[in-house]
């Protein structure tokens, strides 16, 4: 039965982790398939807009030609017009059929089809009353090629108002095709939180009650098994006590021998004594209560050739033998058979008596010790069941932090557009509450350092919500503000604990950080910071600088509207930003047992600043090790440091 139980939980919450990790993996698709069709639908868009500009360019060019044909920049806005008449004609058929070179994708949209078939007149015109003005202009003859000039730029001015309005239709066209697409991944990403959330909370009643009441219920029987066990223990105790007293006595006299078995006649034990060869000579009525042999069916023999049997340990019986043999007293525990052929666990003492240094006797107590053999085995076979539970729970565990690596930022890619930046990351039960989040568009970099409610399991299922949002947020709705990312953020998780009606001690503290214009080479640099409960810390010219964050709580605020506050730093300068979690400088040690304090860690900070960021990193983990000695870690760590040159 308790297999079939450890089976079913092990199935249980190895199918709930995969479905987790399914879900994950089908938003994180679901969110980089929008980003590509929103990568391409603004790049549409873009080429869309640049129609009506190069129409205007290619209307001023023609007009430039028909009215200053004989200056001596005519080749450069000939050059000018053959440029541009290309690039106008390759881009529209280009926004129809697709362009591999533009990286435009194939139009499918019925209502915009239907908007390019109605400018198509004018788009004709156009390009043909282009055409022969380049086709005019080798002619000689100025009357000539001066009538065509101008016949076909008042065609061109004619048709630029019509395509221009059916231009401007066809880019809203565009925009609402993109956001239309965009409110689909919203509410398709909606949906896989909700079922995530039912997952989880399915988990929590399926999976950990029931282990945790399994494990309360074998922790409360090894309690009981262990009181019967030091009951019993203490039992044989005694009996040995009076045992070696009445060894003593026998010493003492031969004559107290009858004396001796009159005590053990009324004993519960089992008692025998044989002669100095091993052959019975009396046995007490415990002996015959418990293997339901009479004296007289016993007298003259040795126990061992009726009482022992097939299970009997062959080498127990060799270590009684030798002690006799040897004249030395032995305490051993073996299988022994009664009249019958049940079998039944004795401990057994074997003692010699010795008269003026001769051997005369041999006196040997049993104790039934069949229930607590029976009890001892019980105990191995759920120490064995527990071993695996545990084993199978620790697999599910470790399938989770796989899970959790996965959706965490890979290095290499966070190294593409941080070149100089560290990460310690230190969960302290394999998963962790504690998470960072990266991402970039041309212009803006977001980086998110975050310690969810909790550790171990419960904070990992919290880091994957927090990545699930900030997926929606940032990427989905392309939102670059930190105190507006922060805001969302709070009114998510208010959603999705159902904070506004359930006071739920949940949440995370986080700081989030937006680099713009970091690329290489760009002017006018500067990052924007917005945290609660998470200060970030920088360094510039020298300087240590501390900017606190908000002090709510993610989440748990019942206000409507809650702002935040967000600070800009100019990079003027290079500086080295440090985000990080609690986990760091609330870490007990020091050889002392005491915490490392925040104080402390920002002057560690400031001392490793000068050096290169990956550098920092090893010294600040090195550092942490020694503190923490052979302390056990608090709790997650997580320190991110990154430089931002001007």
């Amino acid at each position: 039965m308790q297999e079939n139980f450890t089976k079913r939980l092990q199935n249980t919450y190895i199918i709930a982790l995969s479905l987790i990790a399914l879900l994950s993996i089908v938003s994180q698709y679901l969110v980089r398939t929008n980003i590509e069709s929103q990568t391409a639908d603004s790049r549409v868009i873009n080429v869309a807009g640049r129609q009506r500009m190069l129409s205007q360019k290619l209307s001023k060019t023609a007009l430039i030609l028909a009215t200053k044909y004989d200056s001596s920049q005519t080749g450069q806005y000939i050059q000018e017009l053959r440029q541009t008449v290309d690039l106008w004609t390759r881009a529209h058929a280009g926004l129809q059929a697709g362009e591999v070179s533009m990286q435009l994708p194939i139009l499918e949209n019925d209502s915009i089809k239907v908007a390019f078939e109605k400018i198509a007149p004018a788009y004709q015109a156009m390009v043909s009353a282009t055409n022969a003005i380049l086709d005019s202009l080798p002619l000689v003859d100025k009357e000539v090629r001066t009538r065509i000039l101008d016949d076909n730029l008042a065609i061109i001015l004619a048709s630029e108002g019509s395509f221009l309005k059916q231009m401007n239709e066809i880019v809203s066209l565009f925009e609402r095709e993109a956001q239309r697409k965009i409110a689909r991944l919203k509410n398709i990403e909606l949906a896989l939180l909700l079922f995530t959330l039912l997952t989880l909370v399915a988990e929590a009643f399926l999976i950990f009650m029931p282990a945790n009441r399994a494990i309360k219920k074998y922790i409360l029987k090894i309690q009981n098994y262990n009181e019967e066990l030091a009951t019993s223990e203490e039992e044989i105790r005694q009996n040995l006590e009076e045992i070696h007293a009445m060894h003593d006595s026998l010493l003492q006299s031969q004559v107290k021998l009858k004396q001796l078995s009159m005590i053990a006649e009324n004993t519960s034990d089992c008692m025998i004594i044989t002669d100095k060869h091993g052959y019975t000579i009396w046995v007490n009525q415990g002996f015959t209560n418990l293997t339901y042999y009479r004296l007289e069916e016993i007298e003259g023999k040795r126990p061992g050739d009726l009482l022992q049997g097939k299970d009997t340990d062959p080498q127990t019986v060799g270590r009684i033998r030798k002690a006799i043999r040897n004249k030395e007293p032995i305490l051993e525990e073996l299988i022994n058979y009664d009249k019958f052929g049940s079998p039944y666990w004795t401990r057994i003492l074997i003692n010699p008596v010795f008269d003026n240094n001769e051997l005369i006797n041999f006196i040997a107590v049993q104790n039934n010790i069949t229930e607590r053999k029976e009890i001892q085995k019980t105990l191995e076979e759920q120490k064995k069941q527990l071993e695996s539970l545990y084993k199978d729970v620790t697999a599910s565990i470790n399938f989770a932090q796989r899970i959790q690596q996965a959706v965490l930022p890979k290095t290499e890619e966070i190294a593409q557009f941080l070149i100089e930046h560290f990460i310690i990351y230190k969960p302290k039960n394999i998963v962790s509450g504690d998470f960072y989040w990266f991402y970039a568009t041309e212009n803006h970099l977001v980086v998110v350092v975050a310690d969810c409610t909790g550790h171990g399991v419960s904070g990992a299922f919290m880091s994957l919500i927090g990545t699930d949002l900030l997926n929606q947020i940032v990427i989905g709705q392309q939102e670059f503000s930190p105190s507006k990312i922060l805001k969302k953020l709070n009114e998510e998780i208010k959603i999705a604990f159902r904070q506004d009606k359930i006071l739920n001690y949940v949440g995370i503290d986080l700081a989030i950080c937006v680099v713009e214009n970091y690329g290489f080479g760009k002017n006018d640099k500067k990052v924007r910071y917005a945290g609660i409960k998470s200060p970030l810390i920088y360094v510039q010219n020298n300087k240590i600088q501390k900017i606190e964050a908000n002090s709510m709580i993610l989440g748990a605020s019942r206000q409507e509207n809650t702002n935040f506050d967000e600070t800009e730093i100019q990079i003027e300068s290079p500086t080295e930003f440090y985000m990080f979690s609690d986990g760091y400088h609330d870490q007990f040690g020091g050889g002392e047992n005491q915490k490392l304090k925040k104080k402390h860690f920002q002057e560690l900070l400031f001392q490793v600043h000068q050096f290169g960021m990956a550098e920092q990193g090893n010294l600040l983990s090195e550092w942490f090790q020694d503190w923490q000695g052979k302390e056990r870690q608090t709790d997650d760590v997580l320190v991110l440091g990154f430089r931002i040159n001007p």
